[in-house]
């Protein structure tokens, strides 16, 4: 009986393996062409973005049963020493980021920057800040869900 049932957990276990690995291989490659294959504007893939990653990981629910959305947001067993170490590492992060920016900035043409975004990502200055924000605070959080939160949680750990 003990053989069969680890038998039956070696198969589950395969079987989640394989659709997380299948299922985020096919949601990026959808998501590469609707980036790069597609004509289309920003919202339009943020929200093509947010329904790929929702639709995947609600099959996976409906298939396994062995995932809430809230378990991935559950941050009560951080403690001060962690909470300390994530400030630290964000702001090292935010200060590289700057410095190769103004390390860089001779080499950008900020013209042709602006050209771009205007003609073919139809912004305007207020949708650049909008923009700006959801993609350092939204996306960010999106992306970190999905990848991090769901699947790598659900990946084996050997």
């Amino acid at each position: 009986m003990k053989e069969s049932f680890n038998r039956l957990l070696g198969d589950r276990m395969k079987s989640r393996f394989q659709f997380i690995v299948i299922s985020t291989l096919i949601t990026c490659i959808i998501l590469a062409f609707i980036e790069h294959g597609l004509e289309i504007n920003y919202v339009i893939k943020t929200v093509s973005k947010i329904c790929l990653f929702f639709l995947t990981i609600w099959i996976y629910i409906r298939i396994f049963k062995d995932f809430r959305f809230k378990d991935v947001l559950l941050i009560q067993k951080m403690e001060k020493q962690d909470w300390i170490r994530l400030l630290l590492l964000g702001i090292s992060s935010a200060g590289i980021v700057l410095i190769a920016y103004l390390s860089l900035l001779p080499f950008f043409d900020v013209a042709l920057i602006k050209k771009d975004l205007t003609d073919r990502l139809e912004f305007n200055a207020a949708g650049f800040v909008f923009v700006g924000l959801y993609i350092s605070f939204g996306n960010s959080f999106i992306e970190e869900y999905f990848f991090r939160g769901f699947i790598f949680f659900n990946l084996p750990r050997k």
